[in-house]
């Protein structure tokens, strides 16, 4: 088929297209043809102009249900556009859908988590359930919650956080703390510092190796003269915190963290830093490195798209931009909180505004039976980059999606206790800074 198909239709139990073009026997179509056995066919002139319009508006949905597309329509009517479409389920009505409320972005993750493992207790597939969230670092959260309740899962749109690289460097002293004989955490760790390249790193491997102890292994280095007394000091007290998994990562990040920022600088070191107070919380529960490298590492619970299989019983945690064309019996989408929809970033500009119903829009439309819609009160640790303190001034926001929702839209449940104040039980490392997730 030559030229343009502007818009697909299913009419009468026939699939239509619309556009300006020609059939694959050369006939011209005009507007309308019709497919058969996948191969388009012209409709005739007195169909075409008096039966069918020349402008399709798909409107019929075949993956939710009327509940759901509810709320879809519900949101792209709040808009000064007119859009001028409204979506009507073919499948009937369902169930309606959730909105929770919680205290904090922990408790968020923690619920989804649990949720989680009750629908699994009820016979449910992990595979059955997706979460939506903006952006790999906003989803952060509730990686960490799905890690400390070992549910598989795999992350589409952004690098996991025991995979990222960042997180991986600081690893690799745990590992080789727990032992000493791993040739491939000594070379990532060694080669980390300044002057010190793959056959400096590898002179050293081999003396640590014929060492019996990790004193021995930290003698070994003291010896080597291109290695700063920096690197030495970041083994020796990881060692001796082996039994307080989370002071030990803390004082890693600490002793690595200037060698780090150097090589980060460039790639959001801010926003990566992070990231390692989401491990710390990971590592509380731990009392030896060991344990805990065994768990996350070596045998890790999580799922990975380079080694399993799309076909694998394993949830997904998906970015929305990665989520076009997806869909999923049970859908979560987070933080659905003021400052995120629309993000701080686009408030004002109403072009941008309207961009980001649209982002949601994708979200809320790619449930097929369930759709749980999730906000924290306040945000600790996904801020806003210029925010002067962890949490969002609501006041700097003037537009938010769910300001006004109509009653019975969603069966709503408020989380938050009355008078709720910030918890401190969220991780920190060695100092404290204001750090954001450019959402968008």
């Amino acid at each position: 088929m030559n030229n343009w198909v502007h818009a697909l239709a299913v009419m009468g139990g026939e699939l239509y297209a619309g556009g300006e073009f020609t059939t694959a026997g050369g006939v011209s179509a005009n507007y309308i043809a019709k497919y058969s056995c996948g191969i388009p066919t012209s409709v005739d002139e007195d169909k075409t102009e008096n039966t069918l319009p020349k402008n399709f508006k798909l409107e019929q949905n075949y993956r939710g249900t009327q509940e759901l597309l509810d709320v879809s329509n519900w949101l792209l009517a709040e808009s000064a556009i007119d859009y001028n479409k409204k979506l009507v389920a073919t499948r009937g009505r369902g169930k309606r859908p959730q909105l929770h409320t919680f205290s904090n972005e922990w408790e968020e993750g923690r619920w989804i988590a649990q949720d989680l493992l009750e629908r699994r207790g009820a016979g449910a597939n992990w595979r059955e359930h997706m979460i939506l969230v903006r952006s790999a670092y906003a989803g952060r959260v509730i990686e960490t919650a799905l890690l400390a309740k070992e549910i598989p899962h795999r992350f589409i749109g952004g690098t996991k956080l025991l995979e990222s690289a960042h997180v991986r460097d600081v690893l690799s002293v745990l590992r080789l703390v727990a032992n000493p004989k791993d040739e491939i955490a000594w070379m990532r760790f060694l080669t980390l510092w300044n002057g010190v390249g793959d056959v400096t790193a590898g002179r050293v491997v081999e003396r640590i190796l014929t060492e019996q102890t990790l004193d021995g292994c930290i003698q070994a280095m003291k010896a080597e003269v291109k290695l700063p007394d920096t690197a030495v000091l970041s083994v020796q007290v990881v060692s001796e915190f082996q039994n307080t998994v989370a002071t030990a990562l803390s004082k890693a990040v600490a002793a690595m963290e200037e060698v780090l920022s150097t090589k980060y600088r460039n790639q959001e070191w801010d926003k990566r830093r992070r990231d390692f107070g989401l491990v710390q919380k990971l590592a509380e529960k731990h009392s030896s490195i060991l344990a805990f490298i065994e768990e996350y590492l070596l045998d890790p619970v999580y799922g990975s798209l380079v080694s399993r299989g799309d076909d694998e019983d394993l949830v997904t945690v998906i970015t929305i931009h990665s989520a076009k064309g997806t869909e999923c019996e049970v859908c979560y989408v987070v933080n659905v909180s003021p400052g995120s929809y629309p993000s701080k970033f686009a408030q004002g500009n109403e072009n941008e505004v309207e961009e980001e119903r649209r982002v949601l829009y994708v979200a809320l439309t790619r449930a097929k039976d369930e759709l749980i819609v999730t906000r924290p009160r306040f945000r600790l640790w996904a801020t806003s980059q210029d925010a002067p303190s962890s949490i969002i001034d609501e006041s700097e926001v003037t537009t938010y999606f769910f300001d006004a929702l109509p009653e019975g839209l969603f069966d709503e449940s408020v989380h938050a206790q009355e008078g709720w104040t910030p918890s401190v039980s969220a991780p920190q490392i060695a100092e404290p800074v204001n750090v954001g997730i450019a959402i968008g």
